[in-house]
Protein backbone atom coordinates (compact mmCIF):
# COMPACT_ATOMS: atom_id res chain seq x y z
CA UNK A 1 0.00 0.00 0.00
CA UNK A 2 0.91 3.55 -0.84
CA UNK A 3 0.24 4.39 3.08
CA UNK A 4 3.88 3.06 4.19
CA UNK A 5 5.64 5.81 6.06
CA UNK A 6 9.27 5.31 6.57
CA UNK A 7 10.83 5.60 9.94
CA UNK A 8 12.53 8.45 9.16
CA UNK A 9 9.03 10.34 8.14
CA UNK A 10 7.07 9.04 11.14
CA UNK A 11 10.59 10.40 13.56
CA UNK A 12 9.72 13.93 11.84
CA UNK A 13 5.82 14.07 12.01
CA UNK A 14 6.37 12.65 15.80
CA UNK A 15 8.73 15.44 16.59
CA UNK A 16 7.18 17.96 14.82
CA UNK A 17 3.80 17.85 15.22
CA UNK A 18 1.61 20.70 16.75
CA UNK A 19 1.53 20.21 20.52
CA UNK A 20 0.75 23.86 21.86
CA UNK A 21 -1.24 23.73 25.20
CA UNK A 22 -4.50 25.30 25.72
CA UNK A 23 -3.87 28.16 28.86
CA UNK A 24 -3.44 26.78 31.96
CA UNK A 25 -6.63 26.13 33.71
CA UNK A 26 -5.46 25.31 37.79
CA UNK A 27 -4.55 29.20 38.31
CA UNK A 28 -5.17 30.27 41.22
CA UNK A 29 -7.55 33.22 41.64
CA UNK A 30 -5.11 36.67 41.49
CA UNK A 31 -1.92 34.84 39.57
CA UNK A 32 -1.52 36.45 36.38
CA UNK A 33 -0.46 33.75 33.27
CA UNK A 34 1.28 34.90 30.22
CA UNK A 35 0.89 34.24 26.51
CA UNK A 36 3.20 34.75 24.12
CA UNK A 37 2.49 35.39 20.47
CA UNK A 38 5.37 34.37 18.01
CA UNK A 39 4.45 36.67 15.32
CA UNK A 40 7.98 36.37 12.97
CA UNK A 41 11.41 35.47 12.34
CA UNK A 42 13.80 36.75 10.47
CA UNK A 43 16.32 35.60 8.38
CA UNK A 44 18.53 35.97 5.52
CA UNK A 45 17.44 32.93 3.99
CA UNK A 46 14.11 32.83 4.75
CA UNK A 47 12.29 30.96 1.72
CA UNK A 48 15.31 27.84 2.08
CA UNK A 49 13.37 26.68 5.33
CA UNK A 50 11.56 23.49 5.08
CA UNK A 51 8.65 22.92 7.63
CA UNK A 52 10.01 25.04 10.03
CA UNK A 53 8.80 25.56 13.90
CA UNK A 54 9.82 27.15 17.19
CA UNK A 55 10.05 25.01 19.93
CA UNK A 56 9.30 26.86 23.37
CA UNK A 57 10.49 26.00 26.83
CA UNK A 58 10.58 27.35 30.16
CA UNK A 59 13.99 26.72 31.96
CA UNK A 60 15.65 27.28 34.99
CA UNK A 61 19.15 29.42 35.40
CA UNK A 62 20.69 25.77 35.50
CA UNK A 63 19.60 24.60 32.16
CA UNK A 64 16.70 22.57 33.77
CA UNK A 65 12.97 22.55 31.96
CA UNK A 66 10.47 24.04 34.03
CA UNK A 67 7.51 22.82 31.94
CA UNK A 68 6.56 20.93 29.07
CA UNK A 69 8.28 22.27 25.89
CA UNK A 70 5.49 22.98 23.40
CA UNK A 71 6.02 23.40 19.09
CA UNK A 72 4.29 25.61 17.14
CA UNK A 73 3.09 24.12 14.12
CA UNK A 74 4.86 23.88 10.54
CA UNK A 75 5.12 27.58 8.98
CA UNK A 76 4.51 27.65 4.97
CA UNK A 77 4.47 31.76 4.59
CA UNK A 78 7.69 33.38 4.36
CA UNK A 79 7.50 37.29 3.70
CA UNK A 80 10.57 38.45 2.34
CA UNK A 81 13.39 37.74 5.08
CA UNK A 82 10.83 36.63 7.43
CA UNK A 83 9.25 33.27 8.30
CA UNK A 84 5.79 34.08 9.57
CA UNK A 85 4.21 31.70 12.26
CA UNK A 86 1.56 33.74 14.21
CA UNK A 87 0.82 31.08 16.74
CA UNK A 88 0.41 31.58 20.57
CA UNK A 89 2.26 29.90 23.12
CA UNK A 90 0.72 29.61 26.67
CA UNK A 91 2.80 29.51 29.05
CA UNK A 92 1.47 26.89 32.05
CA UNK A 93 3.56 28.37 34.65
CA UNK A 94 1.94 31.45 36.79
CA UNK A 95 3.92 34.52 36.39
CA UNK A 96 4.82 34.49 40.10
CA UNK A 97 5.96 31.06 40.17
CA UNK A 98 8.77 32.05 37.55
CA UNK A 99 12.07 33.11 39.25
CA UNK A 100 14.38 35.64 38.57
CA UNK A 101 17.05 32.87 37.11
CA UNK A 102 14.74 32.01 34.61
CA UNK A 103 14.31 32.21 30.84
CA UNK A 104 11.79 31.37 27.95
CA UNK A 105 13.78 30.25 25.18
CA UNK A 106 12.58 29.86 21.50
CA UNK A 107 14.63 27.49 19.17
CA UNK A 108 13.92 27.67 15.70
CA UNK A 109 14.06 24.07 14.09
CA UNK A 110 14.11 22.85 10.44
CA UNK A 111 12.53 19.58 8.56
CA UNK A 112 16.73 18.38 6.38
CA UNK A 113 15.38 16.12 3.92
CA UNK A 114 19.06 15.03 3.15
CA UNK A 115 19.75 13.99 6.61
CA UNK A 116 16.29 12.97 7.47
CA UNK A 117 16.07 15.14 10.46
CA UNK A 118 15.32 17.73 12.45
CA UNK A 119 17.57 20.99 13.12
CA UNK A 120 18.47 23.55 15.01
CA UNK A 121 19.10 26.57 13.10
CA UNK A 122 19.31 29.32 16.13
CA UNK A 123 17.62 30.46 19.35
CA UNK A 124 16.53 32.93 21.25
CA UNK A 125 15.34 33.58 24.75
CA UNK A 126 13.68 36.12 27.12
CA UNK A 127 15.43 36.28 30.31
CA UNK A 128 12.58 37.20 33.78
CA UNK A 129 12.96 41.11 33.35
CA UNK A 130 12.41 41.13 29.62
CA UNK A 131 9.30 39.27 30.39
CA UNK A 132 8.30 42.04 32.37
CA UNK A 133 8.95 44.65 30.03
CA UNK A 134 7.66 42.49 27.18
CA UNK A 135 4.32 43.25 28.72
CA UNK A 136 4.32 46.72 28.05
CA UNK A 137 5.47 46.56 24.70
CA UNK A 138 4.05 45.98 21.38
CA UNK A 139 6.25 44.19 19.34
CA UNK A 140 9.86 42.53 21.54
CA UNK A 141 12.82 41.84 18.74
CA UNK A 142 14.89 38.81 20.76
CA UNK A 143 18.57 38.85 18.91
CA UNK A 144 19.01 35.68 17.10
CA UNK A 145 22.12 33.16 18.40
CA UNK A 146 24.14 30.53 17.50
CA UNK A 147 23.85 26.88 17.74
CA UNK A 148 23.90 24.61 19.78
CA UNK A 149 21.10 26.18 22.31
CA UNK A 150 22.75 27.13 25.23
CA UNK A 151 19.99 26.58 28.53
CA UNK A 152 22.41 28.02 30.95
CA UNK A 153 23.29 30.83 28.41
CA UNK A 154 26.97 31.21 28.59
CA UNK A 155 29.54 31.29 25.88
CA UNK A 156 26.83 32.74 23.52
CA UNK A 157 27.49 34.24 20.11
CA UNK A 158 25.04 36.22 17.52
CA UNK A 159 23.74 34.38 15.16
CA UNK A 160 23.31 37.21 12.41
CA UNK A 161 24.93 40.60 12.30
CA UNK A 162 22.13 41.76 10.53
CA UNK A 163 18.92 43.44 12.07
CA UNK A 164 16.79 40.08 12.00
CA UNK A 165 15.02 39.16 14.83
CA UNK A 166 12.50 36.75 16.77
CA UNK A 167 9.52 39.48 17.13
CA UNK A 168 7.17 38.35 19.66
CA UNK A 169 4.47 39.82 22.42
CA UNK A 170 3.85 38.96 25.34
CA UNK A 171 0.07 38.93 26.52
CA UNK A 172 -0.51 38.81 30.37
CA UNK A 173 -3.68 37.28 31.67
CA UNK A 174 -5.51 38.40 35.04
Amino acid sequence: SNNKVTIEEKKFDENAQNDLLPPPKDVRSGQQTISILIESIGLKDAPTYIDPFVTVSLVSKTGISKEKTQNTKKSNRVEGKHVIFGQTVHIQTPLDSISCGDAIFFEFKHYKPKKKYISTRCFTFMEYDEIEAAQKQKVTKLELYKKPTSFQRKNLSLFSVKKLYLNVSVITHK
